[in-house]
């Protein structure tokens, strides 16, 4: 079995999904690896240890990473390039790691993502494994600016929910019988999850 790290991007001409696949008995090399790509960028630059990176915000140079406004200043340029290609190369030592993208000029994510299960069914059914996907999204137990209390907690569960709802009415229209991508989506949000 598989497990699929996927995250979205888009703007208003087109929309994508890309996936980072790793086999279950391979997860904890994958942890590894990335944690010591990630320990290297906090040694060499001072990017912040729980610091979300982004590909986006690396390669345009937006984005604060750094403990300090000093390492930031030197955290620009070819220093988010290479930290990029240290990441990159890190996943890329893994045994058995799989990665794709699939893209549409399709803007609803919906319609991207019923591309994407079909593209992830097809890879599934080619190796004869199965995949359990966690998608970057709101999981409604993320909780920010300290508003922690029973309303904010409720509110934000019921828009996660409404968020997850077309993926796994995508998941849940698979054949029982011939499926390989199993359960429902798992929503995390990528603050969350160290991989996505």
């Amino acid at each position: 079995m598989y497990l699929c790290y996927a995250d979205d991007s888009g703007d208003n001409t087109s929309r994508s999904i890309t996936a980072v696949l790793v086999e279950d008995k391979n997860w904890s090399s994958l942890m590894e690896k990335w944690l010591e790509g990630r320990a290297y960028l906090t040694k060499t630059w001072g990017v912040r240890k729980h610091a979300e990176l982004h590909a986006l915000e690396l390669g345009t140079q937006r984005g604060s990473f750094c403990e300090t406004e000093a390492q930031e200043r030197l955290f620009i340029h070819d220093a988010r390039r290479r930290a990029y290609e240290i990441m990159a190369s890190s996943l890329a030592r893994v045994d058995g790691l799989v990665t794709f993208t699939v893209a549409s000029r399709e803007k609803r994510l919906p319609m991207v993502y019923t591309l994407f299960i079909e593209k992830l069914e097809q890879w599934a059914a080619s190796r004869q494994t199965n995949v359990m996907v966690l998608l970057d999204g709101p999981d409604g137990n993320t909780f920010v600016g300290g508003e922690n209390n029973a309303e904010t907690r409720q509110q934000k569960w019921v828009a996660a929910q409404k968020h997850a709802q077309p993926h796994r009415r995508i998941h849940r229209d698979l054949d029982i019988a011939t499926r390989r991508v199993i359960e429902d989506v798992i929503m995390q949000d990528s603050k969350q999850s160290q991989i996505i």
